[in-house]
């Protein structure tokens, strides 16, 4: 999909990896609310709040949709990863519903 503008500028592409199932990079230019909503993927997502570091989140799979804020400023680039992906230092069991901040070296 191409970039999009508006107070969210957004592009969003299916992967050529076979473990991942879309990706999406977005900027924020408004304080704006997302729903993420349950699609069986879980996600590492790349953030940068406004001129902050660099943070780096494993996100389980959700039962139900979540809301998401974002503010002015803020960037994330997010990558899908399949269901069956298996990631075996952080499983899926130990991250079903949340997110887990990953140390950025």
């Amino acid at each position: 999909m191409p970039l999009t503008e508006g107070p969210i500028a957004e592009e969003e592409r299916l992967a050529d990896s076979p473990l991942v199932a879309k990706v999406r990079r977005v900027r924020f230019g408004a304080d704006t609310r997302e729903v993420a909503l349950p699609d069986g993927s879980w996600d590492l997502l790349f953030v940068r709040r406004g001129d902050g570091p660099l943070m780096v989140i494993q996100t389980g799979q959700i039962a139900a949709p979540l809301d998401v804020d974002s503010r002015a400023g803020d960037e994330m680039l997010t990558i899908a990863f399949k269901p069956e992906v298996y990631m075996p230092r952080l499983p899926g069991r130990l991250t079903f519903g949340q997110g887990v901040v990953c140390p950025v070296d």
